[in-house]
């Protein structure tokens, strides 16, 4: 274990460090923020720590008369990274479609850990018609945008309908993106 001191992290496991907390109020609900302006007070430096690391915060009041709250505790993870997307329809290895093949609906995985998926978003471009622009599929009619992202259903696994007018003989782009729970992104997938 370390203890955050108010400007560096403290490695003797055995000195447990108490803090001042900024507050607003007086009587009631106040609300409490650290470092907030507090003179020589630094939010914790997270250079170096790995997501996935567990935090925990104790909180203890105390009133104008000199009573302590019975302390509390939350835990917080970290969490930088994002999650990863993948489609699964549209096939890369078998990519052509058409009235023999239907593709009526796209789909895909998301994963992330510690935080989970909140959401996967998915943009379908017709990279053929170049010389208009490259159409983008808007939920209910292809247009130029700059760009279309629809929210697909579910996370793991996703799916979104596909357009009802695909265009013959047009090649077509799927990009998926997700973002975790913590609002960190995914890098795009086409």
């Amino acid at each position: 274990r370390h203890y955050w001191n108010g400007s560096s992290w403290n490695a003797q496991d055995e000195l447990v460090v108490q803090l001042p907390a900024q507050i607003t109020g007086s009587t009631g609900t106040i609300l409490w923020s650290y470092p907030g302006s507090l003179p020589a007070h630094s939010a914790p430096d997270l250079t170096g720590i790995l997501d996935g690391a567990v935090f925990t915060i104790a909180l203890q009041a105390k009133d104008n008369a000199g009573n302590l709250e019975t302390p509390t505790t939350a835990q917080a993870t970290l969490d930088r990274d994002g999650p990863v997307v993948a489609v699964s329809t549209p096939m890369a290895n078998y990519p052509n479609y058409g009235a023999a093949r239907t593709l009526a609906t796209l789909t895909g995985v998301a994963s992330d850990s510690p935080a989970g998926v909140s959401r996967v978003e998915v943009q379908i471009q017709d990279i053929s018609d170049t010389d208009i622009g490259s159409p983008m599929w808007d939920g209910a009619a292809w247009g130029v945008y700059a760009s279309t992202y629809l929210v697909a259903t579910g996370v793991n696994p996703w799916s979104l309908p596909a357009p009802t007018t695909w265009k013959n003989n047009k090649q077509y782009q799927v990009t998926a993106r997700a973002y975790d729970l913590a609002g960190n992104p995914s890098a795009s997938n086409p």
